[in-house]
């Protein structure tokens, strides 16, 4: 799933909700532990959430310990022609949607966000949120899929945001980010 819009138009919002009125994320994670506890089935729930962020589109753990520390510029790998990965993330597993919950805040609070004049918490990244189901079936297999949650930064206006500096240098990586995904996705 892409949250993909302009900044300040509320992907974060639809992915995220809040208290009074949950987002996708929330929704999603309740459905799925509603599930597992219904399920004679050994279910195992894992989460991974990464950060792309500049011009050098660095990818970056947001559930690690540290912000831009060795687990910064992390790789992108290949399992086989339709399976990728992040190289080097660390993966935890949550046994309901409260812990869940506090997986997924812990990696936004780490994301890099910024003020514009468009968007007080502009998000300055893409990030992503992958959740791994691996079900034991009785016959011995192993059943897995995964989720990919993505919210986006927002692409901007420079003259209408207000942009200058670093905060420009960010908008222009953005956009051209976003313009490259818009020509993938038209292909």
């Amino acid at each position: 799933l892409l949250a993909y819009g302009q900044t300040g138009s509320g992907k974060t919002h639809t992915i995220l909700g809040d208290k009074a009125d949950p987002g996708i994320i929330p929704r999603l994670s309740a459905d799925i532990f509603e599930r597992v506890a219904a399920s004679e089935l050994k279910t195992e729930v894992v989460v991974e959430m990464v950060e792309i962020y500049g011009k050098e589109e660095r990818m970056s753990d947001l559930l690690s310990d540290s912000k831009w520390g060795a687990d910064s510029n992390l790789k992108l790998r290949q399992h086989d022609p339709t399976s990728f990965y992040v190289q080097g993330t660390k993966a935890y597993q949550p046994t309901d949607s409260a812990q869940m919950d506090i997986f997924v805040q812990a990696g936004v609070d780490k994301r890099t966000v910024a003020e514009t004049n468009m968007n007080h918490q502009s998000s300055r990244s893409h990030s992503i949120l992958t959740i791994s189901i691996r079900q034991h079936m009785k016959s011995g297999t192993l059943r897995e899929g995964k989720i990919r949650l993505v919210d986006l930064a927002g692409s901007e206006n420079l003259d209408r945001s207000g942009a200058q500096g670093q905060q420009a240098n960010e908008a222009i990586a953005i956009n051209a980010s976003l313009s490259v995904l818009r020509r993938v996705l038209t292909a």
